[in-house]
C-alpha cells in the first residue's frame, strides 16, 4: 500500500509511499462505500472531494472517517507539491503549521486506520 516507501529515506521514496497510502484509501472508498451506498461520482479529480465531503455530512464516525481522508489528501497534496519551497504555502494547513506531520511513521498508522475503516462502513 506505500507501507515499504514510506520506510526509505530518500524523499522521491517517501512522497511516493504517502502518495500510495492516500490513493489506497481513496480507492477503497470508491470500491467499498461508493456502491453500498449509491453515491454518484462524476469520474472527474473531485470525485475526491465529493466522497469526503458525503462522509463528513453523515455525521459520528463517517464524518471522522471522511476527515482522516481529508487529512491523508493533504498529506498526500504536501508531499507531491510542496517540497522543494516553490510554492505557496498560504493555502496548505501543514506550510502553514495547523497540521503536524510529526513522522511519516505516523501517516503509514493513520492511512491503516482509515484503510480499516473504511472497509467496515
Amino acid at each position: 500500500m506505500g507501507d515499504e516507501l514510506v520506510e526509505r529515506s530518500e524523499p522521491a521514496s517517501v512522497r511516493a509511499g504517502v502518495s500510495r497510502l492516500y490513493y489506497a484509501n481513496h480507492l477503497h472508498a470508491v470500491e467499498t462505500i461508493v456502491p453500498k451506498y449509491s453515491i454518484q461520482l462524476q469520474g472527474r479529480g473531485d470525485d475526491h472531494g465529493a466522497i469526503i465531503a458525503w462522509l463528513k455530512k453523515r455525521g459520528g464516525r463517517m464524518k471522522l472517517w471522511g476527515e482522516l481522508l481529508s487529512k491523508l489528501r493533504t498529506y498526500r497534496e504536501h508531499a507531491d507539491y510542496h517540497v522543494n519551497g516553490s510554492h505557496k504555502g498560504n493555502e496548505c494547513p501543514i506550510c502553514m503549521g495547523k497540521i503536524k506531520v510529526e513522522t511519516v511513521t505516523a501517516v503509514k498508522e493513520e492511512a491503516k486506520r482509515c484503510f480499516d475503516a473504511l472497509g467496515s462502513l
